[in-house]
């Protein structure tokens, strides 16, 4: 948390350790039996099925659900599935839609502002 708090100060090195330390992370789950994710090494670039834009790297890849049938990385690349968003659909379209079929006492949490809460909470600063 503490690479977090700094990077959104716009700590650089902070920021590299933050993405490095999920990379890992991530990556390292790939391994595991079961995981729905790919090992970034493994990734073939793929377009985003809602804007068309080339995603180069597996982390601006994210499911489009509900825009687009649910699909985990994995299901993608294996199954020659098309449905992926990019980083930017993610953010200006996909969660605004996932937020209007929470229940109206709900919203998405910024995590940029509330770095250690759960993402659905009943109330407080949100996407939507």
């Amino acid at each position: 948390m503490k690479w977090f708090r700094e990077g959104t100060k716009g700590n650089v090195e902070s920021q590299i350790k933050y993405n490095n330390f999920y990379k890992n992370l991530w990556n390292k789950n790939s391994y595991e039996p079961g995981s729905t994710m790919i090992h970034e090494k493994d990734y073939q670039p793929m377009n985003c099925c809602l804007c068309g834009k080339e995603m180069v790297s597996l982390h601006d890849t994210h499911n489009p659900a509900p825009l687009a049938p649910h699909t985990y990385a994995k299901e993608a690349q294996e199954q020659n599935l098309p449905h992926r968003c990019c980083s930017e659909c993610d953010a200006t379209r996909v969660n605004p839609a996932r937020a209007k079929l929470l229940p109206p006492n709900m919203t998405l949490v910024d995590f940029a502002t509330f770095p250690e809460a759960n993402p659905y909470v009943p109330s407080g600063k949100g996407f939507a």
